[in-house]
């Protein structure tokens, strides 16, 4: 499910960044095994030296995120109740036991991602962004668009 070997790039913030997983593939993980899918990345998401890294990872659609243990306890979402409380418009997944999945649908993974952008604690973000946003423009001209929309 996981290369064992992955690219590390500066994201300007201490959060492991990532887009593009399948949910039905986190279900039918999580369905099979009974074992809640943010330990995947848990079991995966470390620095060299072993020590574990807060991660979160946008869904194809962009209608969850799946989050490991620490990105949950940095938003403050480590028991049922609490993340009942931050829930708001979106909804977070259990395993049958009541434990937190680390799967959030809608605006349920926002919390988390507030924290992984905060521009306050994460301030090399502002300048990434900017660069990013340059250079896309720039290829976006090159190949003759002149208008974009961002539906996210």
């Amino acid at each position: 499910m996981f290369s064992s070997r992955l690219s590390c790039v500066s994201t300007g913030t201490d959060f492991v960044l990532g887009s593009g997983h399948s949910i039905h593939s986190l279900l039918e993980y999580q369905n099979r095994t009974g074992r809640p899918v943010k330990l995947l990345l848990d079991d995966y998401v470390k620095d060299r030296s072993g020590k574990a890294l807060p991660a979160v990872i946008l869904e194809e659609t962009s209608h969850s995120a799946w989050a490991n243990s620490l990105a949950l306890e940095k938003a403050g979402l480590t028991s049922p109740s609490a993340a009942a409380a931050a829930n708001g418009e979106g909804s977070i997944y259990m395993t049958l036991n009541g434990e937190l999945s680390g799967i959030l649908l809608e605006n349920a993974g926002n919390k988390i991602m507030e924290q992984a952008f905060d521009p306050v604690a994460h301030p090399a973000l502002k300048d990434l962004a900017l660069a990013g946003l340059n250079a896309a423009l720039a290829d976006l001209a090159a190949s003759g668009l002149t208008s974009v929309v961002d539906a996210r």
